[in-house]
């Protein structure tokens, strides 16, 4: 149902960078259950735009649906064989749960145990996710450029994230089950 990667970045070991690749991504994709998500962090402060780029070309590729979302550390990608909604209601229970609040309190920088912020971490969807990764390279086992990264710092990228973010009306009508936004998508579009 969820399978969950956080990687060492490819410029700290060159053998991470099959955990990068269109190979891998299909592996990945293959074992999820119906409705299952893959997901896995995107060290943008370890790549540099081309390569992270690459590395957004390469999942979409394997993907059929994708999305980016924001953790408050690192952007997270998620991919699923079949398209990728959200309850929000559930989410909002979820969040409610002490336990999550606890852990979401104590290891979350931005607050992701308020519904609202949690919820406005969603910053692509597959168009968009496909249009900030135009130009990248494609990471494939026997041509994968990342085994000679040297890292850097994906600022570039960041800023064209930022430019392309899917609108909230879209959101609404493609992702979330439920919209219990109201009176609050000003403030939550402002929080993106």
């Amino acid at each position: 149902d969820l399978i969950l990667l956080e990687p060492t970045p490819p410029m700290y070991s060159f053998r991470c960078a099959a955990l990068y690749t269109r190979e891998f991504y299909a592996l990945a994709a293959a074992r999820l259950a119906t409705n299952g998500l893959f997901a896995q962090v995107l060290p943008l402060g370890n790549l540099t735009d081309a390569e992270a780029r690459g590395v957004l070309r390469t999942f979409a590729a394997a993907f059929p649906d994708c999305c980016l979302w924001l953790n408050g550390l690192d952007s997270v990608m998620l991919g699923a064989n079949e398209k990728i909604q959200v309850n929000a209601n559930e989410v909002y229970r979820r969040l409610q749960l002490p336990a999550v609040q606890e852990a979401l309190a104590r290891h979350s920088p931005e607050q992701y145990n308020l519904p609202g912020n949690f919820v406005a971490g969603l910053l692509l969807t597959r168009a968009e996710f496909c249009a900030v990764a135009q130009g990248g390279a494609l990471y494939t086992d026997d041509r994968s450029a990342l085994r000679y990264a040297t890292g850097g710092n994906a600022t570039g990228l960041i800023d064209r994230i930022h430019a392309t973010l899917t609108p909230w009306p879209k959101l609404q009508q493609e992702v979330f089950v439920f919209q219990p936004f109201g009176d609050r998508l000003a403030l939550l579009a402002e929080r993106r």
